[in-house]
């Protein structure tokens, strides 16, 4: 059965989506004021979202907490990106997309043991590809850890010898030590 509010969900999630990439997009012919304008919806998005949490239950719960996580990401407001995530992980604890974005917010906040947790969480329910192998790679190295995070990037570059930025990553680390 699907709950009133999952296509409110999913349209909003869409506006999310678009008006991060809008953000996101270095576009040299972008004025900042169309950045400007993305982040003021994005933030009404985040008001709505948040004006929904009471209602909602369930999957539609977690999707709203992913979706608010998600705004407060593209708005760099990273303790409530985090605390967002953690509310959705508490209903989905094995999504991999979910548990990739709690990781980046995560190291924004230097939460680094945290975000370490989020990344061994990812590769233990989605398995290892090279982009949560280098943010393996790089909590480790944040949490002082570098042969173990050399080690990752080995194996990175063993099981995926054609990804450029595992060895631009070993390289970085190799610098440090």
């Amino acid at each position: 059965m699907t709950s009133a509010l999952k296509p409110v969900l999913l349209a909003l999630s869409e506006r999310v989506v678009d008006l991060g990439e809008r953000i996101e997009r270095e576009n040299p012919d972008q004025s900042d004021a169309g950045r400007a304008l993305a982040r003021l919806d994005l933030k009404s998005i985040g008001d709505t979202l948040v004006g929904l949490i009471p209602d909602a239950h369930g999957d539609d719960r977690a999707y709203l907490h992913f979706m608010l996580g998600s705004v407060c990401t593209y708005l760099e407001l990273w303790d409530k990106a985090d605390h967002a995530y953690a509310q959705a992980v508490l209903h989905w604890p094995d999504h991999v997309g979910l548990r990739n974005e709690h990781y980046y917010a995560l190291m924004k906040l230097e939460r680094y043991d945290r975000a370490l947790e989020a990344v061994e969480a990812s590769i233990r329910h989605g398995g290892e590809t090279p982009d949560v192998l280098r943010n393996h790679a790089v909590a480790l190295a944040y949490l002082n850890r570098l042969g173990e995070a050399k080690a990752v990037m080995f194996r990175c570059i063993a099981k995926f010898p054609n990804d450029a930025g595992a060895a631009e990553t070993l390289r970085e680390l190799d610098h440090l030590g």
